[in-house]
């Protein structure tokens, strides 16, 4: 061993207690600390990927989007932003496949399955719809076997 190393009687016997000094307590210091806080997460809620996006956050995009293609178009109603609404209270418009959306100027570039017919004048989202397998039936396990031989016999 050491000659160096310490003993464990050797610590015992100090009297010296070190506590640790605690910091003043500032109200208004540890107020503005939980405001810059709130606000850095503020800022970094967009800063995700679509997918991740929380839902109030979506709809204001798709509300400033709409807002840009409206005037880019010389449109006056509400029609886009209604429909852009209603399909993603559908879930037309969660995946990250259907929207352009760039995380580091905060904008939807452009929606894929947006389609604005001319001649109408009027908008369409175009989605497929999910085809839902059907399950095969399986095979039984040796429980169901025995349940369905049990409720047989009776």
């Amino acid at each position: 061993m050491n000659k160096e190393s310490i003993d464990l009687k050797d610590v015992l016997k100090t009297d010296e207690i070190v506590e640790p000094e605690k910091p003043a307590y500032n109200s208004m210091n540890s107020m503005k600390d939980i405001l810059d806080k709130v606000d850095s997460q503020i800022d970094n809620s967009y800063n995700k990927p679509w997918s991740k996006l929380n839902k109030s956050n979506k709809l204001q995009l798709l509300n400033k989007y709409a807002i840009i293609i409206n005037t880019e178009k010389g449109i006056k109603n509400n029609q886009l932003k209604l429909l852009l609404q209603h399909g993603l209270n559908l879930g037309i418009l969660n995946k990250q496949s259907d929207i352009d959306y760039d995380m580091e100027t905060n904008t939807i570039n452009s929606i894929n399955v947006l389609e604005y017919n001319e001649v109408t004048k009027k908008y369409k989202l175009n989605h497929t719809e999910v085809k839902v397998k059907t399950n095969k039936s399986k095979s039984k396990s040796n429980i169901d076997k025995i349940l369905n031989k049990s409720k047989s016999n009776r």
